[in-house]
């Protein structure tokens, strides 16, 4: 009888185990599903392209790009002081200058030929906003971890839309002034735009 009774509970606690191994099997997924699952649950936007940008756009813009870089090309490197700077707005060219004569239209179209554009009159010449981006660039370099006003400021860029170098503050005008902020980096305000933000040029092109 304790044989039979021994025997008796061998076998039923091999049919539990039999029997858990089976539920096991049935209601774990499969690496394949758990796939599945997780595609699924994912932001779809991840799958899809984004909206292509129409042709007419793409073509404007590298034909700006390509009308920009004829005019530097033909200056060699030396950008004159009339030139302020160019962008691109609903498909138009649009090139800045600081003085509109009869040379500057001359030496314009002699350079970019054929192509359309408009003149935009400016206030700065590019070569002004290159040297004001180069001081902020010397300044912060020397005086930046030093300076409580230098810390604050987290990134500049030039900006030929506004005909502008264009500063990013992470400081409110009561915080820090704009004097204080042109005090410290010795620079004219004609040129600067300062803006109250850590990532003024972010979205800039």
């Amino acid at each position: 009888m304790i044989h039979n009774c021994t025997y008796g509970r061998a076998f039923k606690i091999l049919m539990l185990v039999a029997f858990v191994g089976f539920l096991f099997a049935i209601l774990t997924p499969s690496a394949d599903a758990k796939e599945e699952y997780d595609l699924s649950s994912m932001d779809s936007d991840l799958y899809y392209d984004p909206e292509p940008v129409p042709s007419a756009q793409m073509s404007a813009a590298q034909n700006a790009s390509d009308t920009v870089a004829r005019l530097k090309n033909g200056w060699a490197g030396s950008i004159p002081d009339y030139y302020a700077g160019a962008y691109l707005d609903c498909n138009q060219l649009y090139i800045m200058v600081t003085e509109q004569n009869d040379s500057v239209l001359q030496e314009l179209d002699r350079l970019i030929g054929d192509s359309t554009y408009t003149l935009v009159p400016a206030s700065h010449s590019y070569n002004e906003l290159i040297a004001l981006y180069n001081q902020i660039n010397k300044n912060m370099m020397q005086e930046g971890d030093k300076n409580p006003v230098l810390k604050r400021i987290s990134d500049w860029c030039i900006v030929e839309r506004e005909n502008c170098v264009l500063l990013g503050i992470h400081a409110t005008e009561q915080e820090i002034s704009d004097e204080a902020v042109l005090d410290a980096l010795n620079c004219d305000k004609s040129s600067l735009c300062i803006c109250r933000s850590q990532e003024a040029c972010a979205f800039q092109n």
